[in-house]
């Protein structure tokens, strides 16, 4: 393999968990910071309990999301017995980390997933990132996280926002839109290039769809 491929490997996948961190954060981080209200709004009074398992899982989740990628990574490597080996390993952890936590319930599990995820993270790119595509740890961390590190006061700020409303359904409806204001105002000063790529598939989507339309 050139170097040459080797560097395209490395810009599409940059490219590709920018786009998917860009997208998943403000989900995650808002599920983090709404779980109560979601809980009242899904299940109803009497499982408030159940919140903190949705904050838990809501980490797992963001985690998965950003280590997910690297399988795409590996088969278009054509390295299908490292898959085999980090799978392996990967379904051992969890196994070990669930089983060591469940004793404690449903929130028990829930953690054990989430200590499982998080330890996950930088292996996943000793072992595959950054052998197969030679991104280095500073790149994969900032490209990861940044989207996150932008959500994260974005939830705060509208949850501070909305906290005052009793309607937890109107509540809900502010800190959304306020969140979602906030982290697209933030991404055009600190994180512009997976938002300007996911608009413009948005776009050549409905370009698309239009031309479909006219025939």
């Amino acid at each position: 393999k050139s170097a040459s491929d080797t560097e395209l490997m490395r810009s599409q996948f940059r490219r590709m968990l920018q786009q998917i961190s860009y997208v998943n954060a403000p989900i995650y981080v808002g599920l983090f910071g709404f779980s109560p209200e979601i809980i009242r709004i899904v299940a109803g009074p009497g499982w408030e309990e159940s919140a903190i398992a949705l904050k838990i899982l809501a980490i797992r989740g963001m985690l998965g999301a950003l280590t997910q990628p690297a399988g795409s990574l590996i088969l278009a490597t054509g390295r299908t017995r490292l898959s085999l080996y980090w799978n392996a390993a990967t379904l051992v952890l969890l196994l070990a980390c669930t089983s060591w936590f469940a004793p404690l319930g449903l929130t028990g599990i829930a953690s054990g997933v989430a200590i499982a995820s998080v330890a996950l993270f930088l292996p996943c790119w000793f072992f595959l990132i950054g052998p197969l595509c030679g991104m280095s740890l500073c790149d994969y961390v900032d490209t990861s996280l940044r989207s996150v590190l932008i959500a994260i006061p974005a939830v705060w700020a509208a949850y501070l926002v909305s906290r005052g409303c009793d309607n937890v359904i109107v509540r809900m409806a502010i800190g959304v839109v306020t969140a979602a204001g906030l982290y697209t105002l933030a991404s055009q000063f600190l994180n512009r290039e997976p938002q300007e790529k996911i608009l413009d598939i948005l776009v050549l989507k409905d370009v698309l769809k239009l031309r479909r339309q006219a025939r």
